[in-house]
């Protein structure tokens, strides 16, 4: 199978081509004949000319023998021979070779993993305008991987790499301006940053453009448009994207409601194992909205949500255990560190009114998910409930249902939860997020 990556030859004015033709005419020697062949798909002969001038530290022979090597194309696939060839192409100062070799250093491939020496040689080539090792070298100080971590330096790398053209580091410029992370925020220059990387075809800077078309940050808001960018992204198969248009079509936002392609969209992000369109899909099945009702398929989406770390997935299925007479199968303590939607807290709500037996109804509205603070309000409760079993039928507003009556607990759950945001909204909206987590793009390979 022919290789999809581009070889290496150097011209007289120290420009990197990517053919064997050079500004000032066709090249000719063993370097580009080599080229030739492993254009041909002939890579046994392309190391048979490449090696003897790789032995004599020619650096782009060198680098190129490198990639057979770290491939197994007309060679034994050895990742220490290829070490040791971007070595040798690197002291020769091939900003490529530099490149691989940091990213072998990094990912321990036919050497120990050395972040240290990763960054490095991330540096050097860099230090050329590499646009990978650009990118890279700010990923590391981002992270703290191998240097100190530092934001601003990150930003800095990823600007030079993002006005060289490279989508992916325009994608983590925009996001660090949207953020504020090592630059001041600034997500009108977010935007500008995660629409270059979009227009070039990435899904996750799609997918973050369309977030900010959604929520009206940094740009006017646009429901049509934020649509279009999460489907760009999702017919490129991007798993988050997929769940979003899959929401835009169940609610008929930027799009008409469809509820037949919200089913298809979420569909296609469970099979990528996504946890929040497993339980939109779920929450389908179990209403027969858009699919035929299916309760069996509903609590299986629910697990499946619930097995990738969705939090109103976890909370689903222990109240479905509840109803149907079941101890819940997560505890309150995993539910609450997940993600807190309004399905998520009034689950939670639900759940701790059946699983504490809280003694009225009134005392239980009392509790609003919060960690540790809510626990210890429902464990006093139970305390109040141990030392006065009257209390269950006493102090109960007319016409207030008591625990147990699971519709009723749920109306008033997230009642006392809407009106617990209001109290709580003014000055606190938080920080800016961009959905989905994980969009920032991390170490890249030469293509």
């Amino acid at each position: 199978m022919k290789a999809s990556f581009d070889w290496k030859v150097t011209c007289a004015s120290g420009a990197v081509a990517i053919a064997i033709a050079c500004a000032n005419g066709a090249w000719a020697g063993p370097v580009e004949d080599g080229v030739a062949a492993a254009g041909r798909g002939d890579y046994a002969t392309a190391a048979q000319l490449w090696r003897p001038l790789a032995e004599q530290s020619d650096a782009d022979a060198a680098y190129n023998l490198g990639r057979l090597y770290a491939h197994g194309e007309g060679v034994p696939k050895d990742a220490s021979e290829a070490l040791r060839w971007y070595r040798i192409a690197a002291l020769g100062g091939n900003a490529w070779a530099q490149y691989s070799l940091a990213l072998m250093y990094d990912r321990g491939e036919g050497v120990p993993a050395d972040p240290r020496e990763a960054a490095r040689w991330y540096r050097l080539s860099a230090a050329q305008d590499y646009p990978l090792a650009l990118f890279n070298l700010g990923v590391a100080y981002s992270k703290g991987r191998g240097v100190e971590q530092d934001l601003a330096a990150a930003v800095e790398l990823y600007q030079r790499a993002a006005a060289l053209g490279f989508a992916d580091a325009q994608n983590n410029l925009g996001l660090a301006y949207v953020f504020g992370d090592g630059v001041p925020e600034n997500p009108t220059e977010g935007a500008k940053w995660l629409r270059l990387a979009a227009e070039q075809g990435l899904p996750q800077a799609q997918t973050s453009l369309a977030t900010l078309y959604r929520d009206g940050q940094g740009i006017p808001k646009n429901a049509e448009e934020a649509a279009r960018w999460y489907l760009a992204a999702a017919e490129a198969g991007y798993t988050a994207a997929q769940t979003e248009v899959g929401w835009l079509f169940e609610l008929g936002i930027g799009r008409p409601k469809d509820l037949q392609a919200a089913a298809k969209w979420y569909r296609a992000a469970v099979e990528q194992g996504d946890g929040r369109a497993a339980f939109r899909l779920g929450m389908m099945y179990e209403r027969g909205a858009g699919v035929p009702a299916d309760p069996l398929m509903a609590d299986r989406l629910y697990r499946d949500g619930a097995r990738s770390g969705y939090g109103p997935a976890k909370a689903r299925v222990s109240l479905r255990d509840i109803e149907a007479g079941r101890p819940p199968t997560y505890r309150l303590s995993e539910i609450d560190d997940a993600d807190a939607s309004m399905d998520k807290q009034v689950a939670v709500m639900t759940l701790r009114f059946n699983s504490y037996r809280a003694c009225t109804l009134r005392e239980a509205l009392r509790l609003e998910p919060s960690g540790e603070q809510s626990d210890l309000v429902v464990t006093a409760a139970m305390e109040s409930c141990r030392r006065d079993p009257s209390a269950l039928n006493r102090d109960v507003p007319a016409g207030t249902p008591i625990v147990g009556a699971m519709d009723d607990v749920r109306r008033a759950a997230t009642l006392a939860i809407v009106e617990a945001r209001a109290r709580r909204a003014t000055g606190n909206r938080g920080r800016p997020q961009v959905r989905p987590p994980g969009s920032v793009r991390g170490l890249r390979s030469p293509a």
